[in-house]
């Protein structure tokens, strides 16, 4: 026996959906690395700090920024491989050599005056080894300036709301008198101006050539138990500025102090112009807000003074590139050192064909060894004072930039950022679904065994209807034939009582037809591959040609979809309908209408028979056991059978909800 099944295409996506849920869910999970779930994260947490103590995070400093900054360093960890380290440990470890191997030729980056000159130094001196070397692994062009200290610049601004924090002229005078053998100065012009005790105790420790008093973004300061004075470079407007705080001691005991309580967090105070006319009143905002008091001098007047050309540039390109890229914008933070950044357009004049920089200010006194080199203390000879080191290149050898991957490279980047910033939306949606999915795949399985089930049982019926037919219809209609031609051949009586015989095996034969049924349009109803209307207009016709009885039907245009034993139990009702009004009645014309009122699907069957006395189907002779069949079939499905008067013939009117008796679409 073979059943041949043809499965709905939404049963067999419910029954596998708990594999496409999981198949997602696993996806979502794996397309976004640990690493970089957790500077999500970070940056998260760190704009939820900022907002909450009222302080404006970084605007460059967002998720999406930082996603694609992680991703890009990832691939370059991948380009390079763990033991060659990644390009910007490369880039910060040339720099330091870079300052170090000045330290022997310090002298000569001064004239005899002490004003600082060009030493003339070649490409290829021995100075600059570790820059050759690191243009020739990253493809790269290393250009080298010295930075000499600028003069003692001028007070601008302040604002000083706690003057008790500011020390006393006895503690100047005690705790910052000048070092015998070092740079002398005039203590009386501190305690007037204590704003220059920062700048002064650099120039104490480091003689008259010291290293440049703090780097550009960068904050130093010292403490003590009555308050900590920091001090530091900004460049608002790429103009540099000196900027020194004095504050709470308690600051210094914070190694990361929370946002809203270090005025050095304040990114956007820093790119505001000290020139402009409202700056008095916002740095009085500022310093209340920070409980400090604060001093900004300068502008400080630098300069950059080349040392290195490299291969294939001029001494005129080299300095017009480097004042087009340094002093760096305040508003590019500390992340402008040590990694690749876009060259600035009024620089690409300078760069043939450069697209990216790394920048780097190195400042002498983070230079011990070159320090230790020398006696600066004793002799002529100074250690380096600060070097701006930049290297230039044409590709990204990081692939920082989405424009150096390839198209399926940069859509895949776009897929993990975009799975990243929603991670747990997708990862809620998806384990919904999932647990959805084990609801509905069991259900869709259940439902597909009983579909064949059914097709079992209907190919069944047709196979005994088969049978009846070769086997029993012919065998009977044999017998019967035999009968009748054997009745004609004995006496009248005795060939009456055969041919009545013959009559009722004819009857019995037309009986089992009826109802074994015929198995095409049976199996059409119960299987649901012939609509509902087709099947009562197939009733319809084979009544009207079996009867001899005039038989019109009228089926609503738009009908519902029921389930197959309610189409089925649908047509027996009519055809025994049809079947009463001739048998009981004597119609002559039926007329019956389908149509959907109120959720419900009524179907109306009236006669011009004979009609009916008595409308209560209980109250009727075991003669009408049709009628109550009828009722059972409507009354099954939660539906009413009514016998209704009319003036000719009778009318039946059955009505079954349409909830609860739906089929498959």
């Amino acid at each position: 026996m073979k059943v041949a099944v043809k499965t709905r295409w939404y049963i067999r996506v419910l029954q596998f959906s708990p594999l496409v849920a999981g198949l997602l869910l696993s996806f979502v999970w794996l397309a976004v690395p640990t690493g970089l779930r957790a500077q999500i994260d970070t940056v998260r947490e760190y704009r939820a700090i900022a907002q909450a103590s009222g302080e404006a995070p970084i605007e460059a400093y967002d998720e999406r920024t930082a996603a694609e900054q992680w991703l890009a360093a990832d691939r370059a960890y991948a380009k390079y491989g763990q033991t060659e380290a990644s390009l910007s440990d490369s880039f910060q470890t040339m720099s330091q050599e870079l300052l170090e191997a000045a330290g022997s030729k310090a002298s000569e980056l001064f004239s005899a005056s002490g004003e600082p000159v060009d030493p003339g130094w070649t490409t290829d001196d021995p100075v600059f080894v570790a820059a050759k070397e690191f243009e020739k692994r990253f493809d790269a062009r290393v250009y080298v300036y010295f930075v000499p200290d600028p003069p003692v610049p001028s007070l601008v601004a302040s604002s000083v709301p706690r003057p008790d924090l500011l020390p006393t002229p006895s503690e100047i005078r005690s705790q910052y008198p000048p070092i015998e053998g070092s740079l002398q100065f005039d203590v009386e012009h501190l305690v007037v101006d204590p704003w220059l005790i920062p700048w002064m105790q650099n120039r104490q420790s480091y003689a008259v050539h010291a290293p440049f008093p703090g780097n550009f973004d960068q904050t130093t300061g010292t403490g003590g138990e009555s308050r900590a004075i920091f001090e530091g470079v900004r460049t608002p407007a790429r103009i540099p500025y000196f900027y020194v705080w004095v504050t709470t001691p308690d600051i210094m005991a914070d190694a990361a102090p929370m946002p809203g309580t270090d005025i050095d967090t304040d990114r956007t105070f820093f790119t505001i112009d000290p020139q402009s006319p409202t700056y008095q009143e916002r740095l009085n905002e500022v310093a209340r807000k920070y409980n400090c008091n604060v001093f900004v001098a300068g502008p400080l007047e630098m300069r950059l003074i080349p040392l290195r050309i490299p291969t294939g540039s001029t001494a005129e390109k080299t300095l017009g590139l480097g004042n087009a890229v340094w002093p760096p914008p305040a508003t590019r933070g500390s992340t402008y050192y040590g990694s690749p950044e876009k060259l600035p357009a009024d620089a690409w004049q300078y760069e043939d064909g450069a697209n990216w920089m790394m920048t780097s200010l190195m400042s002498g006194n983070g230079a011990h060894a070159a320090m230790g080199a020398v006696d600066f203390m004793n002799s002529p000879v100074t250690p380096p004072q600060s070097i701006v080191v930049l290297a230039t290149m044409h590709d990204s050898p990081t692939a920082y930039s989405e424009e150096d991957l390839t198209p399926t490279g940069r859509f895949w980047q776009q897929v993990q950022v975009f799975l990243a910033l929603r991670q747990a939306q997708f990862l809620g949606g998806a384990a919904v679904l999932l647990a959805m999915a084990l609801v509905a795949s069991p259900a869709a399985f259940l439902m597909e065994r009983r579909r064949i089930t059914q097709l079992l049982v209907l190919e069944e019926m047709e196979r005994v209807q088969q049978d009846a037919h070769d086997k029993v219809y012919n065998r009977l209609s044999a017998l019967s034939k035999r009968v009748e031609i054997t009745g004609e051949a004995l006496s009248s009586e005795v060939g009456r009582s055969l041919e009545q015989v013959a009559d009722d095996i004819r009857d019995t034969v037309t009986d089992l037809q009826e109802i074994l049924g015929d198995a095409r349009q049976r199996t059409a109803s119960l299987t649901g591959t012939d609509p509902l209307r087709s099947q009562l207009e197939s009733v319809a016709r084979e009544q009207a040609a079996r009867l001899g009885v005039t038989v019109d039907l009228v089926v609503a245009d738009s009908m519902p979809v029921l389930s197959a034993q309610t189409g089925w139990d649908l047509q027996c009702v009519l055809e025994e309908a049809i079947n009463n009004s001739v048998e009981h009645g004597g119609a002559t014309r039926v007329t019956a209408s389908v149509t959907v009122e109120a959720d419900a699907l009524v179907m109306r069957v009236e006669d011009d028979g004979t009609g009916m006395t008595e409308t209560d189907v209980d109250s009727l002779s075991e003669e009408h056991l049709g009628l109550r069949g009828m009722r059972n079939r409507a009354e099954r499905h939660g539906g009413s059978f009514t016998v209704e008067p009319a003036e000719q013939g009778a009318a039946l009117l059955i009505r079954i909800p349409v909830k609860g008796n739906q089929g498959e679409g």
